[in-house]
């Protein structure tokens, strides 16, 4: 159990940042379960800003991710 402190924000545990192997810095998305008023954590995992892909992403500048075949249609 935690409690939200005067700006809102929560300490996500240590055993549960282990288990999803969050680090400091990671960026982490959160989603609403309507139905079950849960809310969903997740870690955000970098992918291509075209096609979504996970493989094969090469890092601009800006940090943004396009992946090979992405990169080579634009070339």
């Amino acid at each position: 159990m935690r409690k939200l402190d005067e700006l809102g924000r929560i300490v996500i545990p240590i055993d549960l940042r282990r288990a999803m192997l969050l680090d400091e810095g990671d960026s982490v998305s959160f989603s609403l379960d309507e139905a079950s008023h849960a809310v969903i954590l997740r870690k955000k995992e970098p992918s291509c800003i075209c096609c979504h892909a996970a493989d094969s992403l090469r890092q601009l500048p800006n940090g943004i991710y396009v992946c090979e075949s992405c990169l080579a249609q634009l070339s």
